[in-house]
């Protein structure tokens, strides 16, 4: 897949090529998802043409073929003559919007409330332990330092494109008119202060902003028990249990 997007990239020096009307701020050309692809262009016979060179290129070097029977077209605002132009061209089916992908519905209109709330209740249950995970917190920092220090992803481009633009990220607050995941992570940089420069690894991040949150927390003087202990897990465990007070002992049993 990624000969196929450098592939496409190259569309862009096609002076006839015209992205999708949605596409062409962020130039884009494709989705793609384990062996599922979209593919994005402005609904006229050449720019269309020339896409399918570029996938039927990448077909024939991988030996990756379009499965003519789960493929199909989706136009909008396209005349029917150009359709039926198109049509001949590459003998996909033509399908209709709205349809479903990956169980949220696409469609070329604004899309209903009842439409949209499967993927809101999916939304909402994920983030509604967000308050007390500090873990979550914690990944929500490390976007904001890749909103900063990266620009090679598309949720990236995307906020940069309609939130950012010519801003310095640090010094900018996020409108009232925005999403709510976009104004948690406008308000949730200020955790970017705990992120040492000098440390781009994901994982690292993510550990220096969860302890920040912790916060100083005393030091145990049984840490070398319970770590390189070659016991059995079960013994670990029940001593782990026990420095924590926590065993439940014949006499707390009676409590």
């Amino acid at each position: 897949m990624e000969y196929l997007s450098r592939n496409l990239k190259t569309l862009k020096q096609e002076k006839i090529f015209h992205y999708h009307p949605m596409c062409s701020r962020l130039d884009i050309t494709h989705l793609s998802f384990v062996d599922d692809l979209l593919l994005f262009v402005r609904g006229d016979a050449t720019s269309v043409e020339l896409m399918h060179v570029r996938f039927h290129t990448f077909s024939v070097t991988s030996g990756l073929k379009a499965n003519l029977a789960k493929s199909s077209i989706y136009y909008g605002g396209v005349s029917l003559e150009v359709q039926q132009e198109i049509q001949q061209n590459l003998g996909y089916s033509q399908g209709s919007p709205p349809f479903r992908y990956l169980g949220i519905t696409l469609d070329t209109k604004k899309l209903s409330v009842m439409q949209w709330e499967p993927l809101i209740d999916k939304i909402v249950a994920r983030i509604s332990s967000w308050t007390t995970n500090k873990l979550s917190y914690a990944a929500i920092t490390k976007a904001c330092w890749e909103l900063t220090n990266k620009k090679d992803k598309l949720w990236i481009k995307w906020i940069h494109s309609d939130y950012i633009k010519d801003q310095i990220f640090a010094n900018m607050e996020a409108s009232k008119q925005a999403s709510w995941m976009i104004r948690k992570l406008f308000g949730t940089k200020g955790n970017m202060d705990s992120i040492s420069s000098s440390h781009g690894n994901q994982g690292t991040i993510i550990k220096q902003v969860y302890l920040k949150l912790l916060g100083e927390l005393p030091k145990v003087t049984w840490k070398g028990l319970m770590y390189q202990n070659q016991e059995r897990p079960k013994a670990t465990f029940i001593m782990w249990v026990q420095l924590h007070g926590r065993l439940l002992t014949a006499d707390r049993l009676k409590n």
